[in-house]
């Protein structure tokens, strides 16, 4: 469920530019999907994502793939990272937790 996640919001944050729409639908599953792999592997959540990226061919389009790949995933990790650290606070907060601990 959350590769899924993953997935859909990759999708969204590699297409809604104009000039990325113009891609064919390979293209664009391909990254999406590797950036849900690349996220869901930072966080050391298993997917079977390596078995479904290897049933796409190869596309002409991928010259700037790894630009934008890389790019979502440096926006991704970050915010996932901050707004797991606050849930941890707030859910801390609410049992009583005082302890704190650095990173």
């Amino acid at each position: 469920m959350a590769a899924t996640l993953l997935y859909e919001r990759a999708y969204k944050c590699l297409h809604q530019r104009e000039e990325a729409q113009n891609l064919d639908r390979e293209t664009q599953e391909l990254e999406a999907e590797t950036v849900a792999f690349m996220v869901c592997s930072h966080f050391w959540i298993d997917v079977p994502s390596h078995k479904y990226l290897a049933t796409w061919q190869k596309s002409h389009q991928m010259m700037d793939s790894p630009q934008r790949i890389s790019k979502c995933s440096q926006k991704m990790i970050p915010t996932l990272e901050n707004r797991h650290r606050n849930a941890a606070r707030i859910r801390n907060d609410e049992i009583g937790f005082t302890e704190t601990f650095q990173e």
